[in-house]
């Protein structure tokens, strides 16, 4: 099924039904008849070549539901399968989550929330740290907002793994978590929407949150380089421009508030992926969906970046 463009769309800054001269590799050909956004790129050519740079090392992503749909497309890439879907809604995602954790088609890429459901240790480790953090939390709270930050929490754990840098920090407290994502040999995180706008219950006050996210940000960072011979891919978050209400404003300062982040990750050696300016100016709606959760092609190239971007910084870039 070929992609539509939307009315306005500069011709520009799309590609559609364009044929290759017979120099393109597969995954080009596919990209180009099917539809692309220019200021994209295609970092890699052939489905071939993503595969084999992505069993050079294994891969841990963790983060939130734009990071899940992230897994799924770089294990159907790995696979040489691609699909054409306007969106991942939740019942296709938790379909596919379950077909790829089942059946494990790529023993290189993982999902942290995948991970939690086949290591009872990771588990055991995981729900520890929620019992301590809540421990601990009972002694200075309400038990009203005790108990929202235990759904929040628990929400969190059962859905993600861990979708926020808050309750990552958390976790990375503790050698049995550490010691699990250290058998990676990259990790890619993307946490931003659940730690600003919709995980209300860990920061207080309210104008403060974007400031704690920074410095929980940093925590993770310093902690997930500490651990030898593993590299970091930082994704950033995206842009909410087409969205329901309650994305924009978690998005409002988000290109200010993406150079910290940059700057961050330079500053403990981590790759950066900004996945805001991949998803700013694009309003066809290949680029964009009712749920705000981006199409497959979208999450498609968020995959090759972050592919592109770990590669990079292995070699020293």
């Amino acid at each position: 099924m070929r992609v539509e463009k939307e009315m306005g769309d500069s011709d520009e800054f799309w590609v559609a039904g364009s044929e290759c001269n017979g120099t393109c590799g597969d995954l080009e050909a596919y990209l180009r008849k099917d539809g692309f956004y220019k200021p994209w790129g295609i970092p890699f050519r052939s489905f071939e070549e993503v595969k084999n740079n992505t069993k050079k090392k294994k891969t841990l992503i963790i983060g939130d539901s734009y990071q899940k749909n992230m897994y799924i497309e770089w294990n159907d890439l790995v696979r040489g399968r691609v699909k054409y879907s306007e969106i991942h809604n939740e019942l296709l995602l938790r379909d596919m989550l379950t077909e790829h954790a089942g059946r494990e088609p790529n023993p290189s890429v993982f999902y942290l929330g995948n991970e939690v459901k086949s290591h009872k240790d990771l588990e055991k480790c995981m729900l520890r740290t929620v019992g301590n953090f809540l421990n601990r939390q009972e002694k200075i709270v309400s038990s009203s907002v005790l108990k929202k930050k235990r759904e929040a929490f628990e929400i969190d754990f059962r859905r993600y793994g861990a979708a926020t840098a808050f309750t990552l920090s958390e976790y990375l407290r503790y050698e049995c978590f550490v010691r699990h994502l250290s058998q990676f040999q990259r990790i890619v995180v993307g946490v931003y929407v659940h730690d600003v706008k919709l995980g209300q219950v860990w920061y207080d006050p309210d104008e403060e949150r974007r400031k704690l996210y920074l410095r929980k940000m940093e925590f993770v960072l310093r902690a997930l380089t500490s651990i030898p011979d593993v590299k970091i891919v930082w994704m950033s978050a995206i842009s909410h421009e087409v969205a329901p209400e309650k994305y924009k404003s978690a998005q409002a300062t988000t290109r200010p508030l993406q150079v910290k982040v940059r700057q961050i990750c330079e500053n403990h050696g981590a790759a950066y992926v900004d996945q805001f300016s991949l998803t700013v100016r694009c309003n066809w709606k290949n680029c964009t969906s009712s749920d705000h959760h981006y199409s497959r092609i979208v999450n498609r190239v968020k995959a090759l970046r972050a592919l592109e971007k770990a590669l990079e910084i292995e070699s020293g870039g």
